[in-house]
């Protein structure tokens, strides 16, 4: 229902717009998802990795195998499936912008954040700069983004306590906003 909730918002402001569910970390969704949009549009110019997150931040004799698999096919398998689905279109059309979401804490590892979580997200800049050096000679470009604190409704109901404590470890005083890292 949000989905297509979305749909019509797009559609009443007078763009063109499809919802597909898939599980980006599976194979078989991603390829589905980009055969429904080339069937749709015929082409694809950008990609946002966005998906992503992580449920509890446990030490490391806590976290379970199955836990970090998880997380990582979350953040970084996903970035990885939709980036090679991506590549095909775009390099026959010899044009295509890839970017995708890290975090601050996968280039510093200072901020207070599961070490699943951390780790797939450092992965994303090390992909996305071997990415962007593979692809450049076809047109493409592929940039990460890597956001400090940013108040999701996840992140305000898994620190609504500790808000406080984290707005005086950022510059700003203040979590960022999505709108401000789109």
């Amino acid at each position: 229902d949000n989905g297509n909730s979305v749909v019509e918002k797009i559609k009443s402001a007078g763009a063109d717009a499809i919802y597909l569910q898939a599980d980006v970390g599976s194979s078989a969704d991603v390829k589905e998802a980009f055969r429904k949009t080339d069937e749709r549009w015929g082409r694809l110019d950008i990609l946002v990795n966005c998906a992503g997150g992580f449920f509890e931040t446990v030490p490391i004799e806590d976290l379970e195998e199955d836990d970090w698999d998880a997380i990582l096919a979350w953040n970084l398998k996903s970035v990885f499936l939709c980036s090679k689905a991506a590549a095909v279109p775009m390099k026959k059309a010899g044009y295509g912008r890839i970017v995708s979401i890290s975090s601050l804490t996968g280039r510093t590892g200072i901020l207070e954040t599961a070490l699943h979580y951390g780790s797939a997200k450092a992965g994303i800049l090390g992909f996305t700069r071997r990415l962007a050096v593979e692809l450049a000679p076809h047109g493409i470009t592929a940039n990460a983004v890597a956001p400090g604190v940013v108040l999701s409704p996840r992140v305000a109901i898994m620190h609504k306590d500790r808000l406080p404590e984290i707005n005086k470890s950022i510059p700003m005083a203040r979590p960022g906003e999505a709108e401000e890292i789109a």
